[in-house]
């Protein structure tokens, strides 16, 4: 309903625009650009403040509890550089073609295993929207314990695909043009700010 409503309004525009440029009124030519250019940039213009409106209200780290004296946890392709900056014992991810690492803090280093399954009570968890007819796509970024399903936190990171025409240029090019996303938009930057809010290593407590 929405992918005919984003078509339909546009073209309906357009033509109204046509129609109105071709009538001999001054009234008539301004409405038509008026109309043109709200065909071309109105769903734009419309969707950046509907993104403003939810990354404010849902874009944003939650933590609902912390963890403290963590000393593991899981989550899929988590650099062992973890360890190192944020004092974690060891930290379970995932290898090459299912399989499973354990890397491990060390006074000599960083050390690897492997391992069959992931044994951490917590785990950094990557939810991501791939429906591509959303126009607005929702990534959930979560920290949860295995073993009671309670959610730790949560950052939801909020991606706009840009209006219409911008949609229908990324197609053409067979590109993914991102309109815009919340300040969070790096999913690399968040499991450096959630994690270490949700999960506090030993030793670091205080």
């Amino acid at each position: 309903m929405r992918a005919t409503f984003d078509v339909v309004l546009p073209l309906a525009l357009v033509a109204f625009a046509i129609a109105a440029w071709r009538a001999r009124r001054l009234w008539s030519k301004r409405a038509a650009v008026i109309g043109l250019l709200w065909a071309l940039f109105g769903d734009e213009l419309y969707g950046r403040y509907e993104l403003d409106d939810e990354c404010h209200r849902d874009g944003k780290v939650r933590v609902f509890r912390a963890v403290r004296g963590v000393q593991s946890f899981y989550g899929s392709y988590i650099s062992p550089d973890f360890l190192e900056r944020y004092g974690y014992s060891s930290v379970e991810t995932n290898g090459h073609r299912g399989t499973f690492v354990r890397y491990i803090r060390t006074a000599a280093g960083i050390s690897e295993e492997q391992i069959s399954k992931p044994q951490s009570r917590y785990e950094y968890r990557v939810i991501l929207d791939r429906d591509s007819r959303n126009v607005f796509a929702r990534d959930h970024f979560e920290v949860v314990d295995r073993e009671t399903g309670e959610k730790l936190g949560e950052v939801v990171r909020v991606r706009f695909a840009g209006g219409w025409l911008h949609r229908t240029v990324a197609t053409l090019w067979n590109g993914d043009w991102v309109g815009g996303s919340c300040a969070l938009s790096d999913a690399n930057q968040i499991p450096e700010v959630l994690i270490p809010a949700t999960l506090i290593p030993t030793g670091k407590e205080k």
